[in-house]
């Protein structure tokens, strides 16, 4: 790995791969690139007299992407190898509003309520969350406890997690269920600071909900 001036990460070899990395006067990611070329060639490369596409998108690197920022600071535009085009939409106080890739039928686009909580798209746009809990946004449902701890999440028909917390409201074990199978449960323990003492991922299981059911 190598550094800039700034500390500023600029080049990682990995075994035949070699990332870099280039930054704007801003100091922001302006573009980044992995090349199978050899590090000793890409100086003669990586030239400040050639423009930065021209190396960024050499025959020799597998993937590579570029950035572009609005006049706000906010990223604007992403141009990557493997994804194509992809631009960023934002309301005058930074939110976002629409994420647009090549693939149209892969677009996002994203409403707020007052208080800055997310809505779904086809909710009016005067409406609002209430408590500042958000129940459903696209297929991700979410329910809390009376002190407002969450306390499921289900997303799809496919993936559904369950969150426990002790008495005074701190998360002691998680529950992650896919597909209808018990995919991993967490414990967390806390020391006398209040701060994460234990975690302990448990084994996967295999017992399905239609078991649980006619054990039941």
């Amino acid at each position: 790995m190598e550094r800039d001036d700034l500390h500023r990460e600029i080049y990682r070899t990995q075994g035949k791969l070699t990332s870099c990395f280039g930054y704007d006067a801003l100091g922001r990611k302006a573009w980044q690139y992995a090349t199978t070329l050899p590090a000793e060639k890409l100086s003669q490369i990586q030239n400040p007299l050639i423009k930065p596409e021209r190396y960024v998108e050499h025959a020799y690197n597998p993937i590579h992407r570029r950035y572009e920022y609005d006049p706000a600071g906010e990223l604007s535009r992403t141009l990557d190898k493997l994804r194509g085009e992809v631009t960023y939409e934002y309301e005058a106080n930074g939110r976002l509003l629409e994420h647009n890739p090549e693939k149209r039928f892969e677009g996002e686009e994203f409403r707020y309520d007052t208080a800055g909580n997310r809505l779904n798209f086809n909710t009016n746009r005067f409406d609002r969350v209430k408590d500042n809990r958000l129940k459903q946004w696209s297929n991700h449902e979410y329910k809390y406890d009376a002190w407002g701890n969450l306390v499921e999440k289900i997303v799809g028909i496919v993936r559904w997690q369950t969150f426990t917390y002790d008495s005074e409201n701190r998360l002691v074990k998680t529950e992650t269920m896919a597909n209808s199978q018990v995919e991993s449960t967490s414990s967390y323990q806390y020391d006398s600071l209040q701060t994460v003492g234990y975690q302990r991922p448990e084994r996967r299981e295999t017992l399905s909900l239609a078991g649980i059911a006619a054990a039941a």
